[in-house]
C-alpha cells in the first residue's frame, strides 16, 4: 500500500481470483476506484512478489512482479512503454525499483542479478546516464543486495554480496572511487545495514561484529582509516609515525587510564589539550603541519595543509568559470554548497532542472549576498519570478 505524494490517491496491490496481480489506484477524498493495472507475470513461477509504488512527483506509478517491471502514467492509468526486464529468464528472486529523487530515472535490480538497468520515466525505454550516451547498467561482481539514491540524485548508493558498498554518478554512471569493505565472516556474513546521510557526503555501514564505520562518500575511505599504500611509498605523517598520544586524544574525546578503562575527557580539559597541540613544541615531528590544520573549524580549514583558501572558496572559484565542468568540480570539492545545485540547472533540462533548482532554494541560507547570487544564476537560466522569491526571503547577517 502506498499513498501518492500530494496523499489524493492510495495505490493498493492484491491477487485477483485467478492468482493473478493486480494494483488499484483509489481516490482518498471520494472513496472510489479510480482503475486498475494489470501485474501479469510473464514467467512460471508458483509465487510472484509483486510491489507498487509512486514516483516522488506523484505523475508514474512502477508495478514490480518477479523480475519485470511495468511503468504507468499515474493520471490515465496507461502503461508507458514496454515490460521493463531487470534480469535473464533464469535468475532467481525478486526485483526492486528505485525512483530518482527528480522522478525521471528509474533503477531496477533483481536480487540474484549483478546488474542495475536505468530506465526513462517519461518514455519507459532504458536509457543511458543523462550526462552520455553511455551503457544503462552499473555491473557488479556478485549479488546486488540494495540500492539507494542520494537525496539530490547526483549520486547512486549500491550494496553487493561481495560486502562492499560502491557509489556511482548518477550523471554519467561511473564509479567514484573505491568501494567500502567489510570483511566478510566465514560464516558468509559481513555487511548488516547501510545509511546515507541526508546530504550524500557520508556513509554509514554497519557489519556482522556490529562494527560501526562512516565513509567519505567521494573518496572511497572510512573516514578513521588512513589511506593504504605500501610502506616504501608512505608518507611519515600517513603510517602513525611520531603522532602525539595527545592527538589521538583531542580526535576522539576519550582516554584509556592506567587500569585500561576508557574514559570521556571532560570538555574543559578537551580545550587544555586542543591548545597544547596548536603550539609548535608540542608537534615537533611529521606531523607538525597536519595537527594545526585538522583543529581548524571545519568550515575555516583549507582545503589541504599549506593552501590558503578553504574548501568552500575553492568550491566558488569553480562555479565562477560559469562552465559545466567548473559546476561539476565545486560539486565534487563541496556537495554542500548552497548555489551549486542552482548552478548545475544551467545545463539540466525538463524535470531534472526544476527539480536542481527547487532542491537548491530549499536551501538556501537568508545570507543576502548568497541570495543575491543565487538570483543571478536563476535570471540567467530565464526563471525571474524565482529570483525574485529569492531576493523577497532574503535577511540581514547578524
Amino acid at each position: 500500500m502506498a499513498f501518492s505524494p500530494d496523499g489524493s490517491r492510495l495505490l493498493t496491490v492484491a491477487e485477483d481470483s485467478n492468482g493473478h496481480g493486480k494494483a488499484h489506484v483509489w481516490s482518498i477524498a471520494a472513496g472510489k476506484l479510480l482503475y486498475t493495472l494489470s501485474m501479469k507475470s510473464f514467467v512460471e513461477i508458483e509465487v510472484a512478489p509483486l510491489s507498487a509504488e509512486f514516483s516522488p512527483d506523484g505523475t508514474r506509478i512502477v508495478t514490480v512482479v518477479e523480475r519485470h517491471g511495468q511503468l504507468w502514467d499515474a493520471a490515465t492509468g496507461k502503461r508507458v512503454g514496454g515490460v521493463l526486464w531487470c534480469a535473464s529468464s533464469d535468475a532467481e528472486g525478486g526485483a526492486g525499483a528505485f525512483f530518482s529523487p527528480d522522478s525521471t530515472c528509474l533503477l531496477l535490480s533483481a536480487s540474484e542479478d549483478k546488474l542495475v538497468r536505468s530506465w526513462d520515466c517519461e518514455t519507459g525505454t532504458q536509457s543511458g546516464f543523462p550526462a552520455r550516451d553511455a551503457a544503462s547498467v552499473l555491473r557488479h561482481p556478485e549479488e546486488v543486495l540494495e540500492v539507494f539514491f542520494t537525496a539530490d540524485g547526483m549520486r547512486i548508493v549500491t550494496t553487493c554480496q561481495d560486502q562492499a558498498v560502491r557509489v556511482w554518478n548518477a550523471e554519467d554512471g561511473t564509479l567514484i572511487g573505491q568501494p567500502f569493505r567489510h570483511q566478510r565472516r566465514k560464516d558468509g556474513e559481513g555487511l548488516k545495514s547501510v545509511a546515507v546521510s541526508p546530504d550524500g557526503t557520508r556513509i554509514l555501514t554497519v557489519d556482522a561484529e556490529n562494527m560501526v564505520r562512516v565513509w567519505q562518500v567521494d573518496a572511497g575511505q572510512p573516514l578513521e582509516e588512513p589511506v593504504p599504500a605500501s610502506a616504501r611509498e608512505t608518507p611519515p605523517m600517513l603510517t602513525g609515525a611520531g603522532l602525539p598520544p595527545t592527538f589521538v586524544e583531542a580526535l576522539s574525546g576519550y582516554r584509556f587510564s592506567d587500569d585500561g578503562v576508557l574514559h570521556e575527557i571532560a570538555d574543559t580539559e578537551m580545550a587544555a589539550l586542543r591548545a597544547r597541540l596548536r603550539a609548535p613544541a608540542e608537534n615537533a615531528s611529521e606531523w607538525q603541519p597536519l595537527i594545526p590544520w585538522w583543529l581548524m573549524a571545519p568550515q575555516d580549514r583549507p582545503l589541504f595543509p599549506g593552501d590558503k583558501l578553504t574548501r568552500r572558496e575553492r568550491a566558488d572559484e569553480e562555479l565562477g568559470k560559469g562552465t559545466r565542468e567548473g559546476i561539476l568540480n565545486a560539486y565534487a570539492l563541496d556537495p554542500t554548497h548552497p548555489l551549486v545545485h542552482i548552478a548545475m540547472a544551467k545545463d539540466a533540462h525538463g524535470k531534472r532542472a526544476a527539480f536542481l533548482r527547487a532542491y537548491g532554494i530549499a536551501r538556501l541560507p537568508v545570507d543576502p549576498a548568497i541570495r543575491a547570487r543565487a538570483a543571478e544564476m536563476l535570471r540567467e537560466q530565464g526563471q525571474p519570478e524565482l529570483a525574485q522569491k529569492v531576493i523577497a526571503a532574503a535577511k540581514p547577517v547578524r
